[in-house]
């Protein structure tokens, strides 16, 4: 996110201005993700409604810095709703939402995804915790029987009546949706409500996990955008939504990679500490769910396979090891390529190790069980 630039108005010829009214859950969240994509639209000749819910308090500085410059621009405004989490039913599709994905994820088994399992049963109605610890309500058998039967409850909560008279009030000729797809969540009734209105509706993916590792999107909309082809496949195949529904837009959040320079090699080895004379390799870290292993063992695990290749460049290269920067603290944009070497491994040879490491577990899953019921628009 970009609190330094906003794009300056300018005519566009040939092309129909649209109204976009673009919900999103949280602003400190899910601004970062978009913030070229709304540029971009206004830069295009668009007018942007911003909507977001105040669900953990009120914008931070980055994000005021932001909206104070957006505010400049004649096709941009913005505003915060409660319209769904005022509905009547919200109290009654979270607990039901919450339970069917701890019952989704009971199905994937703990063995497959122990991280996902652990925080979908977190979220879950604590007497449903309860219930499913009753012998046989776990089985295979159970575990499919309740999933109907809270689908169906899921798809009995009727469209937000707030939610629609909001959109109508906007007027808008499209409404984007990015909602928080956390277990429990119930974000997505945003795009059924705004759906049933006859605005043409989009749910827009935020981020390159949200459709493998949450819940799903029990709904179908207009469109659904995502980063590539693989997230496209999990839509279609995960999620139900018809491959014609759904659009490989890139990474929005990385565009602005590209009006990046490199640093020059010297420049970076002196930096983290390697001899510019010698091969190396670079290993840029995030994060790894707590329940399988910390990141600095993992890249230590990483740096004795590296050593025990097969391959004599490998054993040989100096190794960096290192964190991303923080996207919370940087408004999604890395302040540089790198970070300073860390103390996962040593940075120059070694002698390879007796026996080579096992492969990591991973906890993504590729593939999942099919919702029950229709995934049709209501």
């Amino acid at each position: 996110m970009s609190a330094a630039s906003a794009p300056e108005p300018g005519p566009v010829e040939g092309r129909e201005s649209l109204r976009v009214l673009f919900f999103m859950e949280h602003l400190g969240r899910y601004l970062r993700f978009f913030d070229s994509v709304i540029r971009e639209l206004i830069d295009r000749g668009h007018t942007v409604r911003l909507v977001f819910e105040r669900e953990e308090g009120a914008p931070g500085p980055l994000e005021q810095a932001w909206l104070a410059r957006m505010e400049r621009h004649p096709n941009f405004s913005w505003s915060h709703t409660l319209a769904w989490r005022r509905d009547p039913w919200f109290r009654v599709a979270r607990p039901v939402r919450g339970a069917l994905d701890y019952v989704y994820f009971l199905q994937l088994g703990e063995d497959r995804v122990p991280y996902l399992l652990q925080r979908a049963r977190r979220r879950a109605p604590e007497t449903f915790q309860q219930l499913m610890r009753i012998p046989g309500m776990s089985s295979p058998a159970g575990l499919r029987a309740w999933s109907r039967v809270l689908d169906l409850c899921d798809r009995a909560i009727p469209l937000s009546e707030r939610v629609q008279r909001f959109v109508r009030n906007e007027h808008p000729d499209v409404v984007l949706v990015t909602p928080h797809l956390m277990p429990a969540s119930t974000d997505v009734h945003y795009a059924r409500s705004a759906a049933a209105t006859g605005v043409p509706t989009a749910i827009c993916v935020a981020s390159w996990d949200n459709l493998s590792s949450k819940q799903l999107l029990r709904v179908v909309p207009d469109l659904v955008t995502v980063w590539n082809d693989t997230q496209k496949e999990e839509a279609s195949g995960l999620h139900g939504v018809p491959a014609d529904r759904v659009v490989s837009t890139g990474a929005q959040c990385f565009d602005h990679w590209f009006g990046w320079q490199p640093r020059p090699r010297e420049q970076f080895c002196a930096r983290v500490g390697l001899d510019p004379a010698k091969p190396y390799v670079v290993y840029l870290g995030g994060a790894l769910f707590p329940t399988t292993m910390i990141e600095a063992d993992y890249c230590r695990r990483w740096i004795e396979a590296v050593r025990g290749s097969d391959e004599p460049a490998l054993r040989t290269a100096a190794s960096s090891c290192g964190r991303t920067p923080s996207a919370s603290r940087s408004g999604g944009r890395a302040t540089s390529p790198t970070s300073k070497a860390s103390s996962c491994g040593p940075t120059t040879s070694s002698s390879p190790p007796s026996r080579r490491p096992g492969p990591t577990t991973s906890t993504r899953s590729t593939t999942r069980p099919s919702p029950s019921g229709s995934t049709r628009r209501r």
